[in-house]
């Protein structure tokens, strides 16, 4: 694991460096071999200084969870503000900007969807939902300028999650695709399936 140690590490930024130390170590050995103490050794703080922040590997892992939402979030509303005036285009941005954050932020991934008990770690579903929270709040503004389809918005919201996260899981494994598309790159080929998405999120009348 490489990290610089040339910064002082003290109280109030040791958790944001064990989370940056975390997600590179992650980057390189996995989950499995990821571990407070080699944390603490990566950054040269001793190997009890982590349990000041997280009591655990698994409170850990939840900590990189929420930042990496954290940053999801940051992702999808920095694509969508652009383009203020058209609702489509923020719409697309927002599909490809979060399908780009998982393919680009693989070790975040790796734990940002892991079956966290929320009673004892309720910040990650909060993180989550402020993500995706900006989703759904693109589809009901869709849907009240009759572009979107009338019905349940988390429905349609959750809908588009599981298109998006499936993209980025099949490309994320390097499965290739058809014949006829490959070298398509992944924002092109994202841009398609969200146009194939909109599909079935217009109302019929437009459709």
């Amino acid at each position: 694991m490489s990290i610089s140690k040339d910064k002082p590490y003290h109280h109030g930024n040791l958790r944001s460096a064990l989370i940056e130390a975390s997600v590179i170590a992650l980057g390189e050995e996995g989950i499995e071999a990821l571990s407070l103490r080699k944390v603490a050794k990566a950054i040269g703080v001793s190997h009890n200084a982590p349990y000041m922040h997280v009591a655990d590997k698994e409170a850990l892992l939840a900590a990189i969870a929420e930042d990496g939402f954290r940053l999801l979030a940051e992702t999808i509303l920095q694509a969508v503000v652009d383009q203020a005036d058209n609702w489509y285009t923020r719409f697309e941005n927002g599909c490809v900007a979060y399908v780009g954050f998982m393919l680009e932020h693989a070790a975040h991934t790796q734990v940002m969807f892991r079956d966290y008990d929320w009673d004892k770690y309720p910040e990650v579903p909060a993180a989550a939902g402020k993500a995706l929270g900006i989703l759904e709040n693109l589809i009901v503004e869709g849907q009240t300028a009759e572009v979107v389809a009338p019905g349940d918005s988390r429905q349609w919201t959750t809908l588009t999650w599981s298109l998006l996260q499936g993209i980025a899981t099949v490309m994320a494994a390097d499965r290739r695709p058809p014949p006829e598309m490959r070298g398509t790159i992944p924002e092109t080929l994202t841009r398609q399936y969200v146009r194939s998405l909109y599909l079935g999120l217009k109302p019929r009348s437009t459709a």
